[in-house]
């Protein structure tokens, strides 16, 4: 698992680096180049993370929508971090791009219902 998390690692890195010099680059690009490979949803939360603020910071007004096509089985969780996402850039003065709707929190029966299926702690 140490190996998969230090990839993990690099890849964000490397996602990261290649938005911010303009460069296409997605989640799945780097998932392509290790199929064997399937991340742990929390580290593939990670890495879509990174590109999501990546691609904000570079000024390309991600759209939350577009990561819940792309990534159908982690919706509620993307819609908990985008929504955390959102109050700590309030927080900041730069909710900008994301809007309330897109990130709800879940509705609180809900969320008590993926709190006792959890497993494993997520961010």
């Amino acid at each position: 698992m140490a190996r998969l998390e230090d990839w993990i690692r690099e890849a964000c890195d490397t996602l990261d680096r290649c938005i911010r010099r303009g460069e296409s680059r997605r989640v799945e690009d780097l998932l392509a180049s290790h199929p064997e490979d399937r991340p742990a949803p929390e580290l593939l939360l990670e890495l879509i993370y990174t590109e999501f603020v990546a691609r904000h910071e570079a000024g390309l007004n991600p759209d939350p929508e577009e990561y819940y096509a792309r990534f159908p089985e982690l919706v509620e969780d993307l819609r908990e971090l985008f929504f955390v996402h959102r109050i700590v850039h309030a927080e900041d003065g730069v909710s900008e791009g994301i809007s309330e709707s897109e990130t709800a929190p879940l509705d609180e029966a809900a969320a008590s219902d993926r709190r006792r299926s959890r497993r494993t702690p997520r961010f």
